[in-house]
């Protein structure tokens, strides 16, 4: 091993490999690389040989032969390959390569000559959730039971959030070395959390304790309880526990993101890798800024540079820029909306066809005015998982916007209900639905969840409310501060007002609420 490479560098690409598509589903080969590299990190590659694997690694004793027993030889040829698939394909631009020469078991580790960008900074890389097994503190079946299911259950429900990198921990680790221990040891350089738990009984109830620990600093940073009557409907009990567990941890906006937002300054947006680019977009929307939607699009246009043929990063630039285009925030970083249909299209050609990015063409589709196309892309959405809790915020508010007004507000109350981090949208498009309906106290409610006030519609929402409510003094006030949020909205707001309201009589009773709120249009 390069004496200067620093070996938590090297800790962090052994968890990349471990999660890659060449070593994800084969847990013996996950546990031969670990031994080699840890051996060679603790000054004892030397050392390495088909007899010391075998005992060591997979308790063959004395009596190992291995002329005629070949698990060292085979897994080391088949880590090799493993090891060189990678580096041709996904790993080719990582700054550490590793590999396993024939006739050697000792791996190579050294610098990639490829990547040198010039810039030192810290990374964010996509988050590693470890799933381990809960404990249980009783033999009785139901609870055991359950003890087993929630974690694999947790674990698939988490690997449908794209940003995520999953891996449910064994039971029984194979190994002498706990698996889970030895991840501890890998990921502690790397933006990675282990999930854990108990299961207990309690007084005829089952009682459910799962925690969030963020293994680089040790600290708990997030927790969830419930308990259920033994004889009770455990099957819909444990069901919501697990969506609204993995809302929280895994959202756009919950616990995972909210810890990274925080570590994001140290990251350079035109330098950005792919879930930097894509976190940045969470936090220009939770943040409203200006200058966070211009380090957004900056770094999403320069991670599709470096990753062109990520679907991803195309659905995500389709995403900030409508809101670019839709709330003109950054005239200078405008692009058409045509041009931004043909970004949505491709996220999806490139294989983002997920509910997330059907979500981000049905709103691009309907910014554009093309509402048949944008209904037709939401119903894709819904159906891709019908009773997926995490993306019917979008799905509802999208549904009100091309005017299904119905479905949408029964599908955004649930979202309400039922996820953690919902996203804010949804109050608005719960606003807009209220105010369609002439009920303005329900609207002005809605409006007064929009906590956002760096966006002008927080202030669109609570004056025309107040304007319908008779409330015209509280109004007059609320426009004062859209007027300090957006000084030309006189001159601009009408056209901003359709951009997301289609319906033109709806749109026009927006404009004289507002106008009874003491504004006058200039356009």
């Amino acid at each position: 091993m390069d004496s200067v490479i620093d070996k938590d560098a090297v800790r962090l690409q052994l968890a990349r490999l471990c999660q890659s598509e060449e070593f994800a589903e084969s847990s013996r080969a996950i546990e031969f690389l670990h031994f080699i590299i840890e051996d060679a990190l603790a000054g004892r590659a030397d050392r390495l040989s088909q007899r010391v694997i075998a005992n060591e690694l997979y308790g063959r004793g004395s009596e190992f032969d291995p002329s005629t027993d070949p698990i060292v030889r085979m897994q080391a040829s088949r880590v090799r390959r493993a090891l060189e698939h990678y580096y041709l394909t996904a790993g080719k631009q990582d700054a550490i390569v590793i590999s396993l020469q024939k006739g050697s078991y000792a791996p190579t580790i050294v610098t990639n000559a490829a990547e040198d960008t010039g810039i030192q900074r810290q990374r964010l890389e996509q988050p590693l959730l470890l799933v381990a097994p809960l404990d249980c503190d009783t033999a009785i079946d139901p609870i055991v039971h359950i003890a087993e299911g929630l974690a694999s259950e947790l674990a698939v429900t988490l690997d449908r959030f794209r940003h995520f990198r999953i891996m449910l921990l064994p039971e029984k680790p194979e190994s002498n070395l706990s698996i889970a221990e030895n991840l501890r040891r890998t990921c502690q350089a790397a933006n990675c959390y282990i999930i854990n738990g108990t299961v207990s009984r309690r007084n005829g109830s089952v009682y459910i304790r799962i925690r969030l620990e963020d293994l680089s600093s040790g600290v708990m940073c997030w927790s969830h309880e419930g308990s259920i009557n033994i004889t009770g409907d455990k099957d819909g009990f444990l069901d919501g526990f697990v969506k609204f567990s993995a809302s929280s941890i895994a959202e756009e906006q919950g616990v995972v993101a909210q810890q990274d937002f925080s570590r994001l300054e140290m990251s350079l947006p035109e330098n950005a890798n792919t879930y930097e680019a894509l976190l940045h977009i969470y936090y220009a929307e939770r943040s409203g800024t200006l200058e966070q939607y211009e380090k957004a699009i900056l770094a999403l246009r320069n991670a599709i540079d470096d990753s062109p043929y990520d679907g991803r990063l195309w659905s995500g630039l389709a995403r900030i820029c409508t809101l670019n285009y839709s709330l003109e925030l950054l005239p200078e970083l405008q692009v058409p909306i045509e041009e931004i249909v043909e970004y949505a299209h491709k996220g999806l050609q490139l294989g983002a066809a997920d509910q997330d990015a059907w979500c981000i063409l049905a709103f691009v589709e309907i910014i554009a005015g093309n509402l048949s196309a944008g209904r037709e892309a939401v119903l894709t959405a819904l159906s891709k998982n019908p009773d997926s809790l995490f993306f019917r915020d979008a799905i509802g508010y999208l549904m009100i916007l091309q005017g299904d007004w119905e479905q949408g507000a029964i599908i955004s109350r649930d979202a309400v209900r039922s996820n953690p981090y919902v996203r804010e949208i949804t109050y608005s498009g719960l606003w807009l639905e209220a105010f369609h309906r002439e009920d303005f106290e329900a609207a002005y409610s809605w409006s007064l969840r929009y906590t956002n006030k760096n966006i002008f519609w927080a202030h669109i929402m609570e004056a025309s409310a107040l304007a319908g409510m008779g409330d015209i003094e509280r109004a007059k006030h609320s426009v004062e501060y859209l007027l300090m949020t957006r000084p030309d909205f006189r001159s601009s707001g009408h056209r901003l007002i359709r951009h997301f309201v289609k319906f033109e009589p709806l749109a026009r009773r927006i404009e004289q609420s507002l106008e009874l709120s003491g504004l006058s249009f200039s356009d």
